[in-house]
């Protein structure tokens, strides 16, 4: 799925969720993007600054693998136009495309120094932005971008939650029975 703004996002989970009740269908958090982008393993702290890119500590820099080009879609391989879902390698937990093709929307509210202030605050696991700002976390990178930077686990981006862009999609969360919100 691509060209959908958050705001769409949120009109289809109600409608499926409405269709197939108890499955608690949702945006991932941030957090739990980046933790099941980087194949279940720990999520280092995130430093000050937009589109923190924090040494990758022994970790992957991208969704698999240090080579992007084995498992994601950006401007250098995609020939300008999102790929169908599993044509690159997958990661440690089988989920292909975290890593470039299309950015991903997130649950949380942006805000640059969200998770130094999480750490102030004693809070470690999968921390939740509900502060409302003016704009929504995007993750993954996509097929749009020419710096293979911006397709890191670690980069985050943002914008306006009512933007539809070609370069722009989700990718599903469930809550498991009794811990649904909705």
């Amino acid at each position: 799925m691509e060209s959908v703004s958050w705001n769409d996002v949120q009109a289809f989970l109600a409608r499926l969720n409405l269709l197939l009740p108890g499955y608690g269908f949702r945006l991932p958090t941030e957090a739990e993007w980046e933790y099941a982008a980087r194949g279940g393993s720990p999520t280092p702290a995130l430093p000050k600054g937009a589109g923190g890119a924090p040494p990758d500590r022994g970790l992957t820099r991208y969704a698999g693998s240090n080579r992007l080009e084995t498992v994601g879609w950006w401007g250098g391989n995609s020939y300008e136009e999102t790929k169908p879902v599993g044509l690159k390698l997958p990661n440690a937990l089988g989920l292909f495309d975290m890593s470039g093709n299309v950015y991903e929307w997130c649950e949380d509210w942006y805000d640059r120094e969200f998770y130094e202030k999480c750490k102030a605050q004693g809070t470690v696991e999968n921390p939740v932005n509900k502060v409302e700002g003016s704009v929504r976390v995007l993750r993954g990178g996509s097929w749009f971008d020419v710096d293979p930077r911006l397709c890191r686990v670690a980069y985050r981006d943002y914008l306006d939650p009512a933007y539809r862009y070609y370069f722009i999609g989700f990718r599903l969360a469930a809550s498991p029975p009794g811990q649904w919100r909705g």
